[in-house]
């Protein structure tokens, strides 16, 4: 196969290479959440962080979590299998939660809420009514931080947060960061399949987007395999060589080149985000937008080696009527990558206004 014409991709799985085991210690993953009053506890990723979260509230057969409307059906899974009971809330314009839904739907019988910090905007302010009532009510807020940057200390405000490095990053992890002790066990070595499927993708596709060398489905395949060994029952365990790697990155320079494009972006496009906020003093996960013709405009892009999530198919348990805002949002969210350096901006403009 031949090299591609285009040095620019963005967005997709992670590539990885060997010479990433080379990189020097920068330790900005293992400092993540010291200085905090918050006890630290790491998992293999947020799906497992929220089954040991579920195991510290210790919730009853009546109790109750409220969940956001707007969220990613893997967040429903470790409730579901947990048996625990849970409604869902509104969110409105900008994905701020509906606060006055949410108080409408507490009961004696709640015990915990959801918040997401979508797309790494923080729900801190949004929500400060919210916790003044739930503090007196001892009802536990669980900030779910999966989209956010691994800076984010400044806007931690739940009781138990949590959040998901392959967001960010090739290597898996998430950190719980609690204001009460913790007590669960975590399972090592159950993830081994899965990071021997997933290592070797992102290995293959490293070469595949730099020299054109194998088939896309050569890598594909065993990301799917990865992914269909993702959710284990027991609660999984951190591996020391992930946590090595990771401690190899340097978030700090890599979120400064994301808010950089993410202005530049903002400056140059005619889109407006779905949360609005000029003044970036976050570090985003992507620029998320609606468009039209959703699913045609992600299959075009992709042909240009710009690959754009999509921030969520909903569960056909939340209910269309009433969550209306939700499932109107999810059929025309896409989610522009950031993950570029600056001085290929003009390129990636060039390939979304062809586009978009």
């Amino acid at each position: 196969m031949h090299k591609s014409n285009s040095n620019l991709i963005v967005g997709g799985e992670p590539p990885i290479s060997l010479s990433d085991i080379f990189k020097s210690h920068k330790g900005q993953f293992s400092k993540y959440g010291d200085g905090t009053k918050y006890h630290k506890y790491y998992t293999f990723g947020a799906y497992y962080s929220l089954k040991a979260i579920i195991i510290a509230l210790k919730l009853e057969r009546n109790d109750q979590v409220l969940l956001p409307s707007y969220l990613c059906p893997t967040i429903i899974s470790p409730f579901k299998e947990a048996k625990v009971s849970y409604q869902f809330y509104k969110v409105k314009e900008g994905l701020c939660p509906d606060l006055d839904d949410i108080y409408s739907k507490i009961t004696s019988n709640t015990k915990a809420i959801l918040i997401i910090d979508y797309f790494g905007f923080p729900s801190k302010e949004l929500v400060k009514p919210l916790i003044s009532i739930t503090n007196h009510k001892n009802i536990a807020i669980i900030q779910d931080n999966v989209q956010a940057w691994l800076d984010n200390e400044k806007f931690l405000y739940g009781d138990y947060c949590f959040n998901s490095m392959r967001k960010i990053s090739p290597y898996e992890a998430s950190v719980i960061l609690s204001r009460k002790d913790m007590k669960f066990t975590c399972s090592p070595g159950k993830m081994n399949k899965f990071i021997l499927h997933k290592r070797y993708a992102q290995f293959l596709r490293n070469y595949h987007l730099k020299y054109g060398w194998f088939r896309a489905s050569s890598f594909l395949s065993h990301i799917e395999i990865a992914n269909s060994l993702y959710h284990q029952k027991a609660i999984a365990a951190l591996p020391k060589i992930n946590r090595i790697m990771l401690d190899k990155l340097n978030f700090n320079q890599l979120g400064e080149n994301r808010k950089i494009v993410y202005r530049m972006l903002l400056k140059s496009l005619n889109l407006k985000p779905i949360i609005m906020n000029s003044d970036i003093n976050y570090i985003p996960l992507g620029f998320a937008i609606q468009v039209n013709n959703r699913d045609r405009i992600k299959r075009e892009l992709s042909k240009k080696n710009v690959y754009c999530p999509i921030h969520w198919k909903l569960s056909e348990e939340i209910n269309k009527r009433e969550f209306e805002f939700s499932w109107n949002l999810q059929e025309k969210e896409l989610t522009l990558p950031l993950n570029i350096k600056p001085n290929q901006v003009p390129t990636y403009l060039k390939v979304l206004k062809e586009v978009l």
